[in-house]
């Protein structure tokens, strides 16, 4: 449920009781009870309680996946430096994740690239550089 959904409930709930209810007590403590839920809702999504992070839009069930990400970061490549340096880093992660040292791995390849990477870097087309520095990968971790 949505935060703004829930302040118009519970101001419906509040008038609601306000009207009904006759007596002056009952109109300040349901107004009390009130403001105290409206804070706890309003403050605590600033303050990233954990209660309240239910209501995040990020908690919801359109998350968004990684390959749908990789899928945009790979149609970026084409253009832009950025996004073909995050797929390198990528390639380099899976290899040093493959490997027995992850650390040893991960910066001996940032420094002295393998096959897939020098095919990765290769001027020309990169959509099929990629598919060849992917293949390399792949034949690269059937081996192991």
């Amino acid at each position: 449920m949505q935060p703004s959904r829930l302040v118009l409930i519970l101001t419906g709930i509040t008038a609601g009781i306000m009207f009904l209810e006759g007596r002056y007590f009952l109109h300040w403590l349901t107004v009390l009870a009130f403001g105290v839920t409206l804070a706890i809702i309003l403050f605590g999504m600033e303050l990233g309680l954990p209660a309240v992070g239910l209501f995040r839009e990020e908690n919801r069930g359109e998350k968004r996946n990684e390959v749908k990400a990789l899928a945009k970061i790979i149609k970026r490549a084409e253009k832009g430096k950025t996004a073909r340096s995050i797929i390198e880093e990528r390639i380099i992660e899976a290899y040093a994740s493959a490997s027995d040292n992850y650390n040893e791995t991960f910066s001996s390849l940032r420094s002295n690239p393998n096959e897939a990477l020098r095919a990765l870097r290769r001027g020309g087309n990169f959509m099929e550089n990629l598919e060849e520095a992917l293949r390399i990968m792949e034949d690269d971790m059937n081996e192991d």
